[in-house]
């Protein structure tokens, strides 16, 4: 799209339905498609709750041409008790049931079977720890990247915006994000009495450099006045730094 002079690819990502969906069929191929026409790409994720970020590591390795996409993240723990499984399958169980076709179904019933054969037999009911060494991989992108986030930017639209991390030129415009990055994978269990639906985290992930943002969120590097356009914002930046 051309916008006040510009050729940008504006790709809005509002949820992350399962990979398996779909709704992404196509995405990538005209991602990559539209790439050679434009000056810059504008990823808008304003009021992304989050979902499967499979399609953000995707599209993050695609802007860089294909390569190797390292994440920030150090120390992962993963909850395999028989209880945490249970709670954790609980999401997928509905997932299931509120899939419209095979594809999706046996998509969520995967995770189930990976976690029944890995963990269901094991003598340990017990919390596995892991960490990733701190060598990174820095890349250039085929073109500058502007995301664009709010408030209501949350789980798999924030580790979205950390496979960016060691990715450059990008320019993050908007509000702080929601801060739902460490605790994830959730579980849940129903009251039977009050009916009232218990969220639990069954990982935790933490940063390489050891900043916690729970409740706090991923700052942009361009903050913009909640009411007024990011959008806007994003575009105003890059028509100046065009300039420059």
């Amino acid at each position: 799209m051309n916008m006040k002079g510009k050729s940008v690819l504006l790709i809005t990502i509002a949820r992350f339905p399962s990979s398996s969906s779909s709704v992404w069929s196509g995405f990538l191929d005209s991602v990559k498609k539209e790439l050679s026409n434009v000056e810059a790409v504008f990823l808008d994720m304003r009021g992304n709750g989050g979902g499967d970020d499979t399609m953000g590591y995707r599209l993050a390795k695609i802007l860089t041409g294909g390569k190797s996409i390292t994440t920030p993240y150090g120390h992962q723990y993963k909850v395999v008790t028989r209880a945490g499984l249970k709670t954790r399958w609980n999401y997928f169980i509905l997932d299931k049931h509120e899939a419209k076709t095979k594809r999706e179904k046996d998509y969520f019933q995967s995770f189930i079977d990976s976690d029944t054969r890995k963990y269901w037999g094991s003598s340990k009911d017990t919390v596995i720890h892991g960490y990733r060494s701190p060598k990174v991989n820095h890349h250039k992108l085929i073109k500058p990247v502007y995301i664009i986030q709010d408030a209501d930017c949350a789980s798999s639209c924030e580790s979205t915006i950390d496979f960016f991390e060691y990715l450059s030129p990008i320019v993050k415009v908007g509000e702080s994000t929601a801060g739902f990055i460490h605790f994830g994978n959730m579980g849940f269990i129903l009251l039977p009495n009050s009916l009232l639906q218990v969220n639990i985290a069954s990982t935790y992930q933490g940063y390489l450099d050891g900043r916690f943002i729970e409740a706090v969120g991923i700052k942009p590097d361009v903050m913009v006045e909640k009411g007024k356009d990011a959008f806007e914002a994003a575009l105003e930046h890059f028509i100046s730094s065009s300039q420059l």
